[in-house]
């Protein structure tokens, strides 16, 4: 039986999730590769690599309206992530600035 919390746990572990991402995805462009291009294109081969696994598994069928909408929102994802991994290569405004002590005469 689905309780009416049963969301709860989801957002969190989306929540969760997206912050792993984010902190993985700012040390692999700091340490690893410089090139956020290169690490997209690795993360669609990867990605692929999943959903092959799920259409052996469960098998293909092409529905007309969703299957269009979901290529057109793969293509819209490709943008957002290109622009996501791009922001992460800058640096933060205040981190490569000294601190200095104001004082009060």
């Amino acid at each position: 039986m689905i309780s009416l919390y049963d969301w709860l746990f989801f957002a969190l572990i989306a929540t969760a999730s997206l912050a792993t991402t984010a902190i993985l995805d700012k040390f692999i462009l700091s340490s690893y590769t410089k090139d956020a291009t290169a690490y997209l294109i690795t993360l669609i081969v990867v990605q692929q690599l999943f959903a092959f696994l799920v259409l052996i598994t469960r098998g293909y069928e092409f529905t007309y309206p969703a299957s269009i909408a979901a290529a057109l929102a793969c293509a819209f994802q490709i943008v957002m992530w290109v622009s996501y991994l791009k922001a992460l290569q800058v640096e933060e405004p205040f981190s490569k600035k000294p601190r200095t002590r104001c004082s009060t005469a």
